[in-house]
């Protein structure tokens, strides 16, 4: 009697490659009708992706790690008019905004924000490029990723969060455009963005958006030649 062989491919196979979810995707619906496009790593959201709330309408979209909100993103609710209104835009950990709540104290200002942070202000500069920064000194902050981390605000608002050297933009850091929605990060050079990567960031919703989305890259691995050329950038900052 022979014995049942079973077909190459078969569609249990595919159905249970479909489910197991890893890189870019698009829309995946949950049950309750909220809707994710997106990145995904071990079945879980990580990377960029914008996430809808089917019953509320509120949208996210930003950075992902681990199937929470993590990084940078930007959340909309919808108004009495039916149209996206951004009521918060900055850091997540945790699925929790990282929220900056300045008040006076001695003279000094300090952080009350979300989460465990807690930053102290040493000053707020204008800077001759026409640049309002915060300068930081860190103590446990979740808020920024190292103690010279400063934050510029230009006159148009769009913004800078990174280092600053002889009042110009030097080492790591992202630049958001507000106006355009649209977020580059990488290394900067005297003010010049000498390696970074740009990407779409709450364009759909920004004031002045694109005509056109940011492609997709095509190299093999761009991850990989980004991190080898701004190794290089940053060694010869350190000189």
């Amino acid at each position: 009697m022979p014995f049942a062989t079973l077909k190459k491919n078969a569609k249990w196979e595919i159905a249970d490659a479909k489910a197991n979810k890893d890189g870019l995707r698009h829309t995946v619906y949950q049950v309750n009708g909220d809707q994710y496009r997106g990145e995904w790593k071990n079945n879980k959201r990580h990377g960029r992706g914008t996430y809808k709330w089917n019953r509320s309408g509120v949208l996210y979209e930003g950075d992902w790690e681990d199937g929470k909100r993590s990084g940078y993103g930007v959340l909309s609710v919808l108004n009495s008019a039916g149209k996206q209104v951004k009521v918060y835009c900055g850091e997540w950990k945790h699925d929790k905004r990282q929220i900056l709540r300045f008040t006076k104290a001695n003279g000094v200002r300090t952080n009350g924000g979300g989460g465990d942070a807690c930053c102290t202000l040493m000053g707020v500069f204008t800077r001759a490029s026409g640049w309002t920064t915060f300068e930081m000194v860190m103590e446990c902050c979740a808020y920024v990723s190292c103690s010279d981390q400063i934050i510029g605000i230009a006159a148009n608002q769009n913004r800078f969060e990174g280092k600053w050297v002889n009042d110009k933009k030097n080492g790591r850091g992202k630049y958001f455009f507000l106006g355009t929605g649209q977020l580059m990060e990488g290394i900067w050079v005297d003010d010049v963005p000498k390696c970074c990567q740009m990407a779409d960031l709450g364009r759909e919703l920004a004031p002045q958006r694109t005509q056109f989305e940011i492609p997709e890259i095509k190299l093999e691995d761009p991850n990989a030649v980004l991190r080898e050329t701004q190794e290089k950038l940053l060694e010869q900052l350190s000189k």
